[in-house]
């Protein structure tokens, strides 16, 4: 009968259909012939169905696309006159999901009930999910919803499969079901819930979602990558999870850390949500300060030496932990030498490596790379560059053991400046070699900013190696990207140099005088000599024979190209 009339036969849900009747019809569709139609319904996707024969043609019922719920809705509010703003056809648009029949529910509601819009919304879309939940879900679907509220809406597919315990496949199987229902969006690696499931009662019971906040901000912090560990991490300062984010601020102040490098917004963010917080002791008001100080020190919202008083005033709460005490007097140590006070740093750096002698090995090794660090700092100071060098080696070492290829990197800028200054141009270029290779594992931001603080080493061994035309290219593309003030200072004393070697000398003489003055950050005293020689001033010989060997052998270079008689 199908097969000799144009006729239309429809089964409606199907997804109900016990097994004998589905394979009963499946077994009609195949012996079907055109022009005959039939229509199987289902909210579920029938993947026994024969595509491949040609004779089924799947049309999936789903929400509608963002521009197509906007249109309906404009066409409804019209049809029904309830004179709709603009911005409201966007809300039911975008609340309803893109599902016809919401959108008409919440219009026919709106017009009926005299109820304001919002609570029509609400009504509708609460209903209507409320009864889907109960209709087709079970608890492991119910738990995938838990947990996408608990972490915030969103959370990568990896996580979810992780806390479920399940294999990819199984997880991406429920995540597309929910999501063909309408209570999810997969969208790449990551799964967002859709806006108006977080206030379901069946979904969002808060003692329950309480524990779940714990366990996905957990599973976070131990993802591999930095922004979704600082994600995990804003997760427990939004619910006040104390006792779980104090620990691991506590464990990455570090030096340079590299997995705040690239997320120093959110990390602001979460120190700045967990000093809102009751219940924290002094000693963790005191950290919370000291690190969003350091945060705010690194990003330039407050000058150096603001930010070491606010340290020194809070260092003291700490005395109670000898690590956390050790750990931030050596950081402070350092910023105070950079500032000039050279004799309070020193002081505050032999403290702090007295009682960095009476931890634990285990602690040791956590804090060793910041005593270090302070220790090169002072070094340089006082022109010890071998014992510099040898700091930066060991810290290099240390973050390397520890698979900390963030910090790594910065060790080996370190290392770098040290052989520089030195004169080690050989050993330079096999390190700039190095910390090439390490960049390109590390995340972008990061990745940039080591980059972008090695170019100024690079530009220096053209310098030396008379290779004009190589730095002139390596400082174009430097200037092209983001930078530090020190930075930006390296960047401009070695143009000045390669103006000057390249014969543009009122451009340099021009630039020479502008570093003099202090119109740029970051640039030392035997750097602003290069500068002086460059405007004329040849130095003496014993003023020669302070300049570090690497900084020697440029002057050297610029004398022979003439000081005295380019006045």
């Amino acid at each position: 009968l199908l097969n000799e009339h144009s006729t239309v036969l429809v089964f409606d849900d199907f997804h109900d259909v016990n097994k004998q009747v589905k394979e009963y019809i499946l077994s009609l569709v195949e012996r079907i012939e055109y022009p005959a139609r039939v229509f199987i319904i289902s909210k579920l996707k029938e993947r026994e169905l024969p595509y491949w024969k040609g004779k089924v043609l799947d049309i999936e019922v789903k929400p509608l696309p963002s521009n197509e719920a906007i249109e309906l809705t404009r066409k409804l509010s019209k049809d029904l006159s309830t004179n709709l703003s603009q911005h409201d056809i966007l809300q039911i648009a975008k609340l309803s999901g893109g599902i016809p029949l919401l959108i008409h529910s919440i219009l026919n509601l709106y017009k009926s009930a005299g109820l304001p819009l919002t609570e029509c919304v609400n009504r509708v879309v609460t209903s209507y999910y409320e009864s889907k939940i109960g209709e087709v879900m079970d608890e492991n679907d119910k738990l995938i919803l838990e947990l996408l509220i608990a972490g915030g809406g969103v959370l990568p597919i990896e996580i979810l499969c992780n806390i479920l315990s399940l294999r990819q496949t199984a997880c991406l199987k429920r995540l597309n079901m929910l999501e063909r229902l309408g209570f999810i969006e997969i969208l790449g690696e990551d799964v967002k819930v859709r806006e108006g499931i977080e206030g379901l009662p069946k979904v969002a019971n808060k003692p329950r979602l309480k524990h779940l906040v714990e366990l996905v901000a957990l599973a976070l912090n131990q993802h591999p990558d930095i922004r979704q560990r600082m994600q995990g991490l804003l997760l427990m300062a939004d619910n006040c999870l104390i006792k779980d984010a104090i620990p691991i601020i506590e464990k990455r102040l570090l030096h340079g850390s590299s997995w705040m490098t690239c997320c120093f917004g959110l990390y602001h963010s979460v120190l700045e949500k967990l000093q809102q917080c009751e219940g924290l002791t002094t000693q963790q008001k005191s950290l919370l300060t000291i690190e969003k100080t350091l945060v705010e020190i690194t990003t330039k919202e407050i000058d150096l030496r603001k930010g070491v008083d606010v340290i020194k005033k809070h260092l003291v709460s700490l005395r109670s932990n000898r690590f956390l005490y050790t750990r931030v007097a050596a950081l402070l140590a350092g910023m105070l030498m950079k500032i000039g006070n050279l004799d309070e740093g020193r002081k505050i750096l032999e403290e702090s490596k007295s009682l960095f002698q009476k931890l634990p090995p285990e602690l040791k090794k956590k804090i060793e790379p910041t005593i270090l660090a302070s220790d090169t700092i002072l070094a340089f100071y006082e022109n010890d560059m071998e014992r510099a060098l040898d700091n930066s080696m060991r810290e290099a070492q240390l973050e390397l053991e520890k698979d900390d290829f963030g910090n790594y990197a910065v060790a080996l800028v370190h290392i770098g400046v040290m052989q520089a200054y030195i004169g080690r141009i050989s050993d330079l270029k096999k390190t700039l070699e190095e910390i090439e290779e390490v960049s390109d594992l590390l995340p972008g931001d990061l990745r940039d900013t080591i980059k972008a603080q090695a170019s100024p080493l690079s530009i220096f061994t053209s310098l030396l190696e008379g290779d004009l035309k190589a730095a002139k290219t390596k400082l174009e593309e430097a200037k092209r990207n983001k930078f530090s003030d020190t930075v930006k200072g390296d960047l401009f004393w070695e143009e000045v140099v390669l103006d000057y070697l390249m014969g543009n000398i009122e451009s340099a003489r021009e630039k020479a005088k502008q570093a003099i003055e202090g119109n740029y950050k970051g640039i030392s005293n035997e750097e602003l000599a290069l500068m002086k020689a460059i405007l004329g001033n040849k130095l003496r010989k014993n003023e020669v024979e302070k300049l570090p060997q690497g900084m020697r052998l440029l002057y050297q270079i610029i004398e022979s190209y003439g000081i005295t008689d380019r006045d």
